[in-house]
């Protein structure tokens, strides 16, 4: 599969009929995959196989673009590891639920891998009713975290339109926290509440998805695209662009 341009979704509603959650799978070995698509009832729980990746640096690109609601992936993998691809993630500002898998039982690798955030670590071979246990568990937790979303949407879309407004302007957290009249502190915690990413990756990101656009169009040189999305510096925000999505804007 093919790593499309990374995108960041701004937070919207999901009706109850419609929801469905992505999930993608990542081995390096090929019938590995396998095992993970027919061990768990993916589409009794309402999960769809959004992209399958036996190279975890492919998967962690492709992540950005399709920001799964579920990872489930092998710990031990040549380049780059299970627990490492889940922190390059979080690094990322993705908050996908993290499923480690591993051949052999490793207690270090499973502390770590709680440490950043997974929500379980199993043992091979799969057992097809533990399977089914940990997707009810996943969906409780991403169930919980919807209406922790819906709580908090008004603000979200508040806080996502004021930041794409002055996308092409310097803007710190300072200026958003006098902007609605919050601490900085205050805001920081409402931020990460709404988006799941501090004030920083969220505005980094939304700049690199309107730079990708215009890019696309092939209308604007980099350094105009570089301005019109707060770069004044060409370099630093060819830096950026590379550090998120892999290649330079070129």
């Amino acid at each position: 599969m093919t790593a499309g341009t990374p995108e960041l979704r701004r937070p919207c509603k999901r009706g109850k009929n419609a929801l469905r959650y992505r999930v993608v799978l990542v081995d390096d070995e090929p019938w590995a995959l396998k095992d993970f698509e027919l061990s768990f009832p993916w589409a009794k729980y309402g999960f769809r196989i959004a992209g399958s990746f036996t190279k975890p640096r492919e998967a962690l690109r492709a992540l950005a673009n399709l920001r799964p609601e579920l990872v489930v992936t092998d710990l031990r993998m040549p380049g780059m590891s299970g627990a490492e691809l889940l922190q390059s993630a979080r690094d990322a500002g993705l908050q996908s639920a993290f499923v480690l898998v591993s051949g052999v039982s490793d207690f270090e690798a499973a502390r770590k891998a709680i440490r950043y955030g997974a929500v379980e670590y199993c043992l091979k071979p799969l057992d097809e009713a533990e399977c089914e246990a940990l997707l009810q568990r996943v969906c409780a937790l991403l169930k919980a975290r919807e209406k922790k979303e819906d709580a908090l949407s008004p603000q979200a879309q508040a806080l996502a339109d004021y930041v794409d407004g002055h996308l092409h302007q310097k803007l710190t957290l300072n200026d958003l926290a006098d902007a609605f009249h919050m601490s900085a502190t205050s805001l920081a915690r409402q931020f990460h509440a709404c988006f799941g990413m501090t004030f920083g990756q969220y505005l980094e990101a939304r700049r690199m998805d309107i730079a990708t656009r215009l890019l696309r169009e092939k209308r604007l040189s980099v350094s105009e695209i570089a301005r019109q999305v707060g770069y004044a510096d060409q370099n630093y925000f060819t830096v950026c662009f590379k550090r998120r999505l892999g290649v330079t804007p070129t």
